[in-house]
């Protein structure tokens, strides 16, 4: 027969990673529903949250000066955030004009099939241990994202802030502004959007790529499954899309300043005037390729 420690032993077990730290934050619980909703926020610090088998909420960490924890909820969705105390001059998102003076550690664990709606301003997220989830999203603005994690949706948008996934996801959505990214098994659609970050996507199996960068560079080493389709338009960043040597697919290229190189027996056309294009057919032509620049470099490797 399976144990089931009580509430108390648990918590207990969980501050003792914690407790050389300065100002605690103490230990607490509630139950969740093993496929119900976190919402978790932190403005500067850490926020490290890991899935585990029991059908509860548990929060330990540290918390910056004049911060509270505010832990709310039951049943389906729990809201857990770092919050400051009011004082009489409160500047942007409660907080005051230069925001908080100490890092704030939240430390959560949830269940392991639970989903997570996580908002970050200049504090990194780091998440562990999710195996089964419906939707996973992250929102940083300064601060990096390192995500481990099995999911049907992922949905992660950063400022500044570098973003990294692995596990399974069957549909994600990324948008940056400057940060980099690296994304590893998507199995199904995808959609990209950068200002300068660099996204580099591999290890997946996709059926839509829709993607767009101002300078950024953008990577892809895929495979496209069935009749996929790929939109992909840069301004000056450089595009590579590396695919498997049985590609069947129908693809069109264009460029107005950029170079174009295909592996494949695709042909390039140079244009009258500026700009130059290529086209072709391979196998059966079951995906569609549809790629656009405006300066930057087109390539499409073979591997």
């Amino acid at each position: 027969m399976k144990r089931i420690l009580p509430i108390s032993s648990i918590l207990a077990a969980l501050a003792l990673g914690s407790a050389q730290a300065a100002e605690p934050t103490k230990a607490v619980a509630k139950p969740l529903h093993a496929r119900g909703t976190v919402e978790i926020s932190n403005i500067r610090g850490l926020i490290k949250v890991t899935g585990w088998e029991r059908n509860m909420v548990a929060i330990t960490g540290t918390l910056g000066a004049d911060t509270k924890l505010v832990f709310e909820g039951s049943g389906n969705r729990m809201l857990v955030r770092a919050e400051r105390i009011k004082t009489g001059n409160q500047g942007w998102l409660n907080w005051g004009g230069s925001g908080p003076n100490e890092d704030t550690t939240l430390q959560v664990h949830v269940p392991f099939s639970a989903s997570l709606e996580i908002e970050a301003v200049s504090a990194d997220v780091n998440v562990i241990g999710i195996k089964a989830s419906d939707r996973l999203e992250v929102e940083t603005v300064s601060g990096d994202s390192t995500l481990q994690a099995a999911t049907d949706r992922l949905d992660i948008s950063s400022v500044s802030g570098d973003a990294s996934f692995s596990g399974a996801a069957r549909r994600a959505n990324f948008g940056s502004v400057s940060g980099d990214v690296q994304l590893r098994n998507i199995d199904g659609e995808l959609s990209v959007e950068t200002v300068s970050g660099r996204a580099n996507i591999a290890a997946s199996r996709l059926t839509q790529i829709d993607a767009g960068s101002v300078s950024g560079d953008l990577e892809f080493d895929v495979e496209l499954v069935g009749n996929a389709s790929v939109d992909v338009e840069t301004m000056s960043g450089e595009l590579t899309l590396t695919l498997p040597a049985s590609l069947s697919a129908t693809l069109n290229a264009k460029s107005f300043s950029g170079s174009l190189h295909a592996d494949f027996p695709i042909e390039v056309i140079d244009q009258a005037g500026p700009g130059s294009s290529m086209r072709g057919k391979l196998g059966n032509g079951n995906a569609r390729i549809e790629l656009e620049s405006f300066s930057g470099d087109i390539r499409v490797r073979k591997h």
